[in-house]
């Protein structure tokens, strides 16, 4: 008998590279996700950082230091609700790859359980076979004894 051979092992390469190429999509997007939040929180840590200094020096700060104070905390907060947003988007793009990559996977795993499915047909056929090799070497065994 020959050895096992399944048709779509270029196909099943194809969609594990296919699998591969969305896990590298979902960690990108999983970084920008990560990279937005950190923004966020570096913004935040600056206003409380700042509000923490202006409050100690309040009593000597003018009024213009205030007003650039002010303007500060506005530009940061606008700042924040922007991140936030784009933070929303890259979440929603995030949850977007992730079905990508389940169904990919999905695919992927078609394709494996055809191969072992296949793989396993051959081996009861190669089983069937060499059973039916061994009962004729025995028998020949037996007749040329006597």
């Amino acid at each position: 008998m020959k050895a096992f051979h399944f048709r779509l092992d270029q196909a099943l390469r194809w969609r594990a590279t296919s699998v591969d190429l969305e896990k590298s999509r979902v960690a990108l997007a999983a970084g920008l996700v990560r990279q937005i939040r950190g923004a966020i929180e570096q913004h935040r840590t600056d206003l409380a950082d700042g509000a923490t200094r202006i409050a100690s020096v309040a009593f000597q700060a003018s009024g213009g230091s205030l007003a650039l104070w002010a303007a500060f905390t506005v530009r940061s907060q606008r700042q924040i609700k922007e991140l936030e947003s784009s933070a929303v988007d890259a979440e929603k793009a995030l949850s977007a790859q992730l079905e990508l990559l389940v169904e990919a996977n999905q695919r992927l795993q078609l394709l494996e359980n055809l191969k072992k499915s296949a793989q396993s047909k051959w081996q009861a056929e190669f089983n069937r076979e060499l059973e039916a090799f061994a009962g004729e070497s025995y028998l020949f065994r037996l007749q040329s004894k006597r």
